[in-house]
């Protein structure tokens, strides 16, 4: 959001927030489950995108480890994110790193009216099997 827009969002913890105004909520937040949101209903590595009012929530099928690690880790909330931050902003991945980055400058930026669940387009992420031990 900052690359595109310039605005920095401020990160908090749920239960720090008194929130006033627009709000992300990502993951299986309280706010989630209050707005309905069961993820445990997702099937695997799907996430929801819903928007009420102005809070947008992206809430996934995750599960436990490093969603970003090459084992076999359900993540469908960063899924969703990047669902999300293509929608709302136009960035696409390439390849990995900076280089293959390329997030479009807005002046402002607006979130549709997301009522959907999204899942990843692609199940397999890796080439071959990993030969590390610690793998699941």
């Amino acid at each position: 959001i900052e690359k595109a827009s310039g605005a920095r969002l401020p990160i908090l913890a749920e239960s720090d927030a008194a929130v006033e105004g627009p709000a992300v909520y990502i993951g299986a937040t309280l706010a989630a489950a209050n707005a309905g949101l069961d993820v445990a209903a997702l099937p695997g590595e799907g996430a929801y995108l819903k928007r009420i009012g102005d809070a947008l929530y992206i809430a996934g099928a995750d599960g436990p480890g490093d969603a970003l690690s090459t084992g076999n880790v359900h993540s469908g909330t960063l899924w969703g994110a990047y669902e999300a931050l293509e929608r709302i902003t136009g960035v696409r991945w390439l390849w990995p790193g900076d280089l293959g980055t390329f997030v479009p400058e807005a002046s402002s930026l607006e979130v549709p009216a997301f009522d959907e669940t999204v899942a990843a387009r692609f199940t397999q992420r890796q080439l071959r099997p990993s030969i590390n031990p610690n793998d699941p």
